[in-house]
């Protein structure tokens, strides 16, 4: 922003709409009339697609309009005029969808007069903002007139009445909504509620328009005159083919006299008797000559319409309509239905009336782009034209062509002739325009290679590459700089490292003053190559004048600079364009800028020697940055606002807490850490040279400003024989010295990384202590300097501020730097060996693993001990069966993995730390690891112990088809190293097998990270596309950028979380109180706030919940009542709570006396004042951070439940997206968790939990055998013959482990087993006799499971869904080509199943929307298999044993249902094995029964409940009560056994399910709780109150709505949807409803350069004038 030369106006607001014909002619400045770009000399020709007037083409050429050159002229459109009107591709789906709801006879929709004022009333309503009286109009009217028959008798006479009075109804109750309309819209402008540009009012029009949409298309008998119109059909997005009727439709039509009318045809009768005079007239408007000329209905097309009335009609494919009678048609209907359209079609009401109107679908003139916008290419002296070129080039040869055949129909062509070159013709005219407008639509005119070499208008604008992403939502900046950063621990943490070249090349435009006219002299004077020095100099115009490079000329200039240039700019300074200075605010960022802290404002501190960015090690956590080539990017802010923001805004100091969770981001790191140790342990001690040392580099007296200030000293701790001082003293001195004058010492307590036992039994040292700024306790480490919460850094950060913990910062690292200086720090090979005893106990537990693998693999596959020896082939071969059953060996792999980790944590709780040679603090490699350092106690193990198992996906190593997991090891070996445990350790090496194994699991780590980055990446910018215009306002509310509510207060505390993390913490408060009322004390809060009212309301509150007990108080919280930004004491529930409980309390003995503890209470209300969220935050961006960021941190892969094999759960980023992206109405893992009774005993609980598992009749299946004979049958002479016997399991065991019974079983079969089983041979039957009919042609679809058809179907369906079938995520960032992925199937890799699942979500949404009644087909197949699956169990306690009778009336009522069943036995006694026969012709073909006999065992169900798969027993460890996880969701099910479980504690991960029983507010908490529990897995802290506002918006309509372009489609800035995924669609949307953007959202701002109504740009400054 260039003060000196300041705006007068800016735009305000943008409306979408369409260019009329007229005003695409009127902006043209030349029709494009020649096909020829250049002439032989290579010269642009006149009148062709490089014509001058559209701009310069080449340097050297003037612009023929605007004679400006080729830097300067901004280009200027041509078109090209179409002698027909084609359909605008666009708007074809919509254009057809209204041709298809039209009567051919009268013109008007076919809906009922009463329907269409319904949704008249209704849009009138909403676009007045009256969304509760749209719901109402529908009542308006619904009691109907009491009828009666007026003593009429026949029925001729009563069907009469009947009808007039539904006719006088229908127009009665019309009257009584249109009046209620009136008085509703009256009412509302009296009131002066105008403004509808927000959300709920776009969402309510929106589904309205839907709705409507999907209506029309219903009945084919129009409701007017009863006609009933023809079936089209459309071909691509050219053709459009309209069906005939049937012979019985035809005949009673004819009865109505009712003839389908062809508008062309009726057009040319009531055509001027001379239409040569109008044609005369439009060329003498014209240019003279020009090739092609906009339609006039020229001859041969009224033919053509009279033709087309009376031409045989294809039953099949029906007759071509030709866009012209198309456009009369919807004209007819425009002009008949405009109530309801123009509402549709016309959504502002600034808009002129003619807006709206059928013409919009097509077009009849195709703009030309600028020439700049189709610039050539030079490649040597060949001249390429842009791409664009060859498809207008088509366009003009069509256009020409069409002419040509016109001229020669009437000099005598055949008609006939001429009639089928013209449909041709226009058919390759429409496939051009479509393919310059969206080169998807080409239809066949181009191959699908050819159209992705060519770029549509469409294309240019949608994608990461497209003109609103690349160019309009991200801008390339000046005054940047990039460069490799490198560490350096002497500079502050807030300042940055310039190098001298970019000094002298960023510059900053100063303003010359009287107070800087010295300083700018000198740096005039020393000229663009001395630093500092300045490039340029501004005058008071803005003229830049660059210093010239002689020292005579620039101090000439120098001695010029408050000497004005001319005497009318007295009031303007000229400004120096200086070099960057040491002081200057810098912005520095890394990509990728995941959260708020990876832009930072640093100082600048030039560093004339350096070539790289230097940076401080505190900031390493900021911008996740290392120093192994890590580039970062610095930017210089160019105004005096930019400066001031960020030196107090985004400065370093100030972003010391992350808002994702409150907690410190900067801290020392490695080896500051390691001597902060050192340092602060009881045994060091340092000489008074040393101590002053260290005290003098580290706190740098010098750099003071004031130079009189002296370093305070403390004593020393030891006088004799030498006077020694403490590392802890040194911390002392360092606090006492950065102390804010008139604050006191600082006191607290708080718990170190390294605990107290690892220095002594029952050592102090596991706590500091500092008591009034005195170090008495504990040592420093992570918890204390790094970037932890609590610390010593965090608590002075806290206290006396973030500049001060800054300096505090630096001062502790350049004091520990100076340490490593003085006692160097190293690690080496005896810190990481074990004693000679440790060796061996090492060696002796790890010999156990040889054996514990067999043993685990014995007790599994159940045999003994004793039963086979080692070598047993018995033990291999039932191996082998588990090894080849998926679920099986998962099994087997958890519970080896569990042997295996118990094996590994014995060896590590023996051998670590007890067993080293050089003991903690001494061994350097444990003085890392516990002081939090660098690594962990698991990469001290993996050196000095051992590996342990290395995991694939959750899994063991996978086993080859061999039943090897590599060719070294045994087939189905049950050995735990052939499963990939490593024993070998680090230290000592490891086998080449085990180094096999680990290179698995870490390029499985590799491939996950990089996977990773890109799901996380499109996730956070989905999140904060939704929420970017999301702020705080003065009012406390939360509100979206168009001011919808959607927060009435900010977290439901209104607490910044920023400032939340101390305060709680009440002791900390009580023991540094002076310093707080110190802080305040300068304040006059008295006169400013209320500090009674809330306070009194709030003592009101609490003494009626004393006296209610447990009955319901009626009164709100104070905080919802008083706003806690006015009222002190206007606090939360919870915050009030713990402060009455601390004072009372008084831990410590804090709180001296009554009086005492009054003032604290007071005290800490002003602290939850000053903790208030300020009013402009931008919240919903920063929720939308603290879900991104944190995400990156998590692995993408599923994993199952411990104890659990069969039970899978999706975890971390993939159910993030489900939560957040999709908002899928079907979860890939439904359950459930429910809490059981506490008089439930164990054994109920289990046989309850297995009552309610779905039982498959597989799973009391052993074995089957089917045996196939051919003989003499019952039914057949000669027949085949199946026989089925399924053997069970013994019914002892199966009814104990599935909780059943044998009649059960025998239920099952009869009912479920028997049928399904002969269902499913018939259909086999019939698959095998097509395969054998008839052989596919080559290339051709087959008629079974035809994606092909499918696709089809879909295409036609889907008449909205155009570009979003190209696209899941439609983000290229993502890196997985989802064009590709569409069409292939969805099986592979597990991280690609949720994008396939969200395309088909979004799709499935997207197709609903515009499903298409004419296309839809059944399916014959499909099943509804919910009525096999009924729960067979009427009523178990009755139930008796099996009789004869009972099989024998089964077999009778199998046998009447399914006639090929012959024989059905069953084992009553036992209920251990069942057998049918069933028989079949014996030429019938030959198939696999025993695939179809497990395929229905599966299927077939003994008991269940619907949506409930399995169930199991937990212990929940929180509340110790026992839990049921069920996997799958039934709410009212489970509601029948209130006597088993608490229904007041059911809890489900299945958001929607929640949704449709429980509620909104229900489904909000499960939100919350289910984004909470995947972060709280990764160990990932975010704070709820981002989880509440996300929560919060996605309920906030009542529903569930996603963060994809299904939910931001309701949102009112159409910029902002363009913008973030399929461009196009968004934009036909706006263009329909003649939109407006008033300019609200970010993005829309962004994209026009205007300056954000967020943060500082949320108020405005008043200053007065005099």
């Amino acid at each position: 922003m260039n003060i000196s030369n300041p705006i007068s106006s800016e735009i305000n607001a943008v409306h979408f709409g369409f260019l009329s014909t007229k005003d695409i002619l009127s902006l043209s400045v030349k029709q494009i009339v020649n096909p020829s770009t250049f002439d032989v000399n290579g010269n642009p020709v006149d009148g062709g697609l490089y014509d001058p007037a559209l701009g310069p083409f080449g340097r050297s050429i003037a612009c023929s309009t605007c004679n400006l050159s080729n830097e300067n002229c901004p280009g200027h459109v041509g078109h090209i005029a179409l002698p027909t009107p084609v359909y605008h591709p666009v708007f074809f789906d919509q254009m057809y969808r209204l041709l298809r709801s039209t009567c051919v006879y009268c013109h008007h929709l076919r809906l009922s007069r009463q329907e269409i004022n319904l949704y008249t009333c209704k849009l009138r309503l909403i676009d007045a903002g009256l969304l509760h009286e749209s719901d109402d109009v529908e009542l308006v009217g619904s009691n109907k007139v009491q009828r009666s028959d007026h003593g009429l008798s026949t029925a001729t006479d009563i069907g009469d009445v009947v009808e007039n009075l539904e006719e006088e109804d229908t127009e009665t109750i019309i009257r009584k909504r249109n009046r209620f309309v009136l008085r509703a819209i009256k009412a509302n402008r009296r009131a002066g509620l105008d403004s509808t540009q927000i959300m709920a009012v776009a969402q309510a029009r929106r589904a309205v328009v839907h709705t409507f949409l999907k209506e029309i298309i219903g009945s084919r008998r129009c409701n007017s005159c009863k006609g009933v119109s023809p079936i089209y059909r459309k071909d691509g997005y050219s053709k459009i083919f309209q069906r005939p009727l049937s012979p019985k439709e035809q005949q009673q039509m004819s009865l109505l006299g009712l003839k389908i009318r062809h508008s062309l045809a009726r057009k040319s009768k009531n055509r001027t008797i001379n239409p040569e005079s109008e044609k005369q007239k439009e060329k003498d408007t014209m240019e003279p000559r020009p090739i092609v000329e906009i339609a006039v209905d020229a001859d041969i097309e009224m033919e053509e319409a009279e033709t087309l009335s009376e031409e045989p009609e294809n039953p099949k494919s029906g007759t071509f309509l030709p866009p012209m009678e198309v456009l009369e048609r919807l004209t007819s209907l425009f002009k008949n239905e405009a109530d309801i359209l123009t509402l549709i079609y016309r959504n502002s009401k600034s808009r002129k009336t003619q807006d709206g109107n059928a013409a919009m679908f097509f077009l009849q003139a195709v703009l030309v782009p600028p020439t700049p916008f189709r610039a050539p290419s030079f490649a040597g002296n060949e001249l390429n034209e842009n791409p664009q070129n060859s498809i207008l080039k088509k366009i003009l040869d069509s256009s020409i062509r069409i002419r040509d055949i016109n001229d020669a129909a009437t000099g005598g062509m055949d008609k006939q002739t001429a009639f089928g070159k013209l449909i041709r013709e226009f058919i390759n005219l429409q496939d051009s325009v479509n393919l310059f407008i969206d080169s998807s639509k080409g239809g066949g005119a181009v191959s699908a290679r050819q159209a992705a070499a060519i770029i549509g208008i469409k294309q240019i604008l949608e994608k990461k590459e497209g003109l609103f992403r690349k160019n309009m939502m991200g801008k390339r900046v000046n005054y940047a700089a990039r460069s490799v950063i490198s560490p350096d621990p002497n500079i502050e943490t807030n300042e940055i490292g310039v190098p001298l070249v970019f000094a002298r090349k960023l510059t900053y435009p100063e303003p010359v003053t009287p107070h800087n006219v010295d300083v700018m002299r000198q740096a005039v004077m020393n000229g663009p190559n001395v630093w500092p020095g300045a490039t340029h100099i501004e005058n008071e115009n803005g003229r830049l004048q660059r210093l010239p490079l002689s020292a005579e000329s620039r101090k000439a200039l120098a001695n010029q600079l408050l000497t004005p240039s001319e005497a009318t700019l007295k009031s303007f300074n000229k400004k120096v364009y200086r070099h960057l200075r040491n002081g200057d605010m810098v912005i520095m960022n890394r990509q990728p800028t995941l959260h708020k802290p990876s832009m930072m404002g640093h100082k600048a501190r030039v560093l004339p020697k350096e070539n790289t960015i230097r940076m401080h090690y505190a900031n390493c956590n900021t911008y996740n940055a290392d120093f192994d080539g890590d580039e970062m990017n610095m930017h210089l802010p160019q105004n005096e606002n930019a400066r001031a923001e960020a030196q107090y805004i985004a400065n370093t100091d100030s972003q010391y807490l992350v808002p994702t969770s409150g907690k410190p981001l900067r801290g020392l790191i490695q080896d500051h850490i390691v001597m902060s140790l050192h340092m602060t342990q009881r045994d060091s001690l340092f000489t008074r040279g040393e101590y002053q040392e260290l005290l003098h580099a580290s706190l740098r007296p010098e750099d003071k400003t004031s130079a009189a200030e002296r370093i305070q000293l403390l004593p020393p701790t030891i006088l004799k024989p030498v006077k020694l001082w403490s590392g802890k003293q040194i911390v002392t001195t360092i606090l006492e010295n950065i102390r804010p004058s008139g604050t006191t010492a600082i006191s607290f307590t708080s718990k170190t990384k390294v605990p107290g036992s690892s220095w002594a039994e029952k050592s102090e040292e596991g706590e500091v202590v500092v008591s009034k700024g005195y170090f008495a306790c504990g040592v420093l480490d992570k918890s204390q300097v790094g970037a932890s919460a609590y610390g010593i850094v965090h608590s002075v950060h806290e206290l006396y501020g973030p500049t001060v913990a800054g300096s505090f910062l630096s001062i502790l690292g350049r004091l520990f730097t100076k340490l490593l200086h003085m006692r160097a720090f190293s690690c080496g090979m005896e810190d990481l060996v074990f004693a000679p005893q440790g060796d061996q106990v090492r060696r002796k537990t790890l010999e156990l693993a040889a054996s514990a693998g067999t043993e685990v693999a014995r007790g599994f596959v159940e045999l003994g001990k004793d039963l086979v020896d080692p070598g047993s082939t018995l033990l291999s071969s039932r191996l082998e069966e588990v090894l080849r059953n998926d679920t099986k060996q998962q099994t087997l792999d958890s519970l080896m993995g569990a042997k295996g980790h118990e094996l590994t944590s014995k060896v590590i709780k023996l051998c670590l730390p007890s067993s080293l040679v050089k003991p903690f603090p001494r061994n350097q490699m444990q003085a890392m690891t516990v002081s939090g350092a660098k690594g962990s106690d698991v990469n001290a193990s993996q050196i000095s112990c051992l590996l342990g198992q290395q995991v694939l996906e959750g899994r063991r190593v996978p086993v080859m088809i061999s039943g090897k997991t590599l060719p070294s090891f045994a087939p189905f070996d049950p050995g735990l190293r052939a499963g990939g445990y490593v024993t070998g350790r680090f230290l000592t090496g490891i086998r080449p097998q085990e180094y096999y194994f680990h290179a698995m699991a870490g390029r499985e780590g590799l491939i996950d990270t990089a996977v990773k980055t890109s799901r996380s990446g499109y996730l956070q910018r989905c999140l904060i596309k939704g929420m970017e215009g999301i702020r705080t306002h003065y009012d406390s509310s939360v509100r979206d950028s168009d001011g919808s509510l959607v927060q009435f207060l900010y977290g439901e505390d209104g607490i910044d979380i920023g400032k939340q993390a101390h305060l709680s913490d009440f002791t900390f408060h009580a023991k540094n109180h002076e310093t707080y009322i110190e802080q305040l004390g300068c304040a006059n809060l008295t006169d400013r706030l209320d500090f009674n009212t809330a306070m009194d309301y709030s003592k009101e509150v609490a003494k009626k919940l004393r006296k209610a007990g447990s009955s319901l108080v009626t009164m709100d919280p104070a905080i919802s009542v008083f706003p806690p930004g006015r009222y002190v004491g206007s606090v939360s529930e919870q915050f009030s709570g713990d402060l009455e409980k601390f004072v009372k309390e008084n831990p410590g003995e804090c709180l001296s006396d009554k009086r005492e503890k009054k003032m604290f209470k007071n005290l800490m209300y002003l602290k939850y004042l000053r903790s208030l969220i300020s009013p402009g935050e931008a919240v919903g961006i920063l929720a939308g951070q603290s879900i991104g960021e944190p995400s990156t941190q998590m692995t993408l892969n599923t994993f199952h439940l411990a104890g659990h094999a069969a039970k899978n759960v999706t975890l971390g980023i993939p159910r993030l997206r489900e939560i957040v992206m999709t908002a899928s109405a079907t979860i890939a893992t439904p359950k459930m968790t429910l809490t059981l009774n506490d008089q439930v005993s164990p054994e109920q609980a289990g046989i309850f939990a297995k009552s309610i598992s779905r039982l498959s009749l597989s799973e009391v299946v052993k074995s089957v055998t089917a045996t196939e004979t051919i003989g003499k049958g019952r039914g057949y002479p000669q027949a085949k013959t199946y026989k089925i016997r399924l053997e069970f399991y013994p019914s002892a065991e199966y009814e104990e482990e599935y909780s059943t019974t044998v009649p059960e079983v025998f239920e099952a079969i009869q009912v479920a087993f028997v049928p399904k089983l002969c269902k499913e041979v018939s259909k086999e039957f019939k698959k095998m006799e097509s395969k054998t009919d008839s052989v596919p042609a080559v290339g051709t679809a087959s008629k079974s499971v035809s994606d092909g058809q499918i696709g089809q179907a879909g295409m036609d369906a889907n008449d909205d869904d155009d570009d979003d079938r190209d696209v899941a995520d439609s983000d290229d960032e993502d890196g997985e080509q989802d064009a590709k992925q569409s069409s292939r199937k969805a099986d592979a890799t597990a991280y690609d199943e949720p994008d396939d699942d969200e395309k088909g979500i979004l799709d499935g949404i997207e197709a609903e929307e515009e499903e298409d009644d004419d296309d839809s087909s059944s399916d014959e197949d499909s099943e509804d298999t919910e009525g096999d699956e009924s729960d067979g169990r009427n009523n178990r306690e009755g139930q008796k044993d099996l009789t004869r009778k009972d099989v024998n009336s089964a077999f009778d009522r199998l046998r009447s249902n399914n006639t090929e069943i012959s024989a059905f036995s069953f084992d009553r006694a036992g209920g251990s094995w069942c057998q049918i026969e069933l028989e079949y012709a014996a030429e019938s073909p030959k198939i696999l029964m025993i695939n179809l006999v497990e395929k229905v065992c599966r299927e077939s169900v003994i008991h269940h409940l619907p949506g409930i798969k399995t169930c199991e027993v937990v212990m929940d460890d929180t509340q110790k009560k026992k839990q049921l996880t069920v996997d799958g969701v039934n709410f009212h099910a489970i509601w029948d056994y209130a006597h088993v479980i608490d229904t007041s504690a059911i809890h489900s991960n299945d958001i929607a399910a929640v949704l449709r029983v429980y509620g909104v507010e229900g489904a909000r908490n499960t939100i919350i709780q289910e984004m909470d529990s995947v972060f709280k897995g990764h160990g990932i802290a975010v704070d709820t109150r981002h989880l509440n506002l996300i929560a919060d918006i996605m309920t906030r309509n009542g529903g569930f709505s996603p963060f994809n372009r299904t939910g931001l489609a309701g949102a009112v800035s159409p910029l902002m949807k363009m913008s973030f995924e399929t461009t196009c669609n968004f934009l036909k949307e706006a263009s329909l409803a003649y939109d407006c953007d008033d300019l609200r959202s970010p993005s829309a701002r962004i994209v026009f350069g205007r300056l954000q109504n967020i943060g500082t740009g949320s108020f405005g400054v008043l200053v007065p004038t005099a």
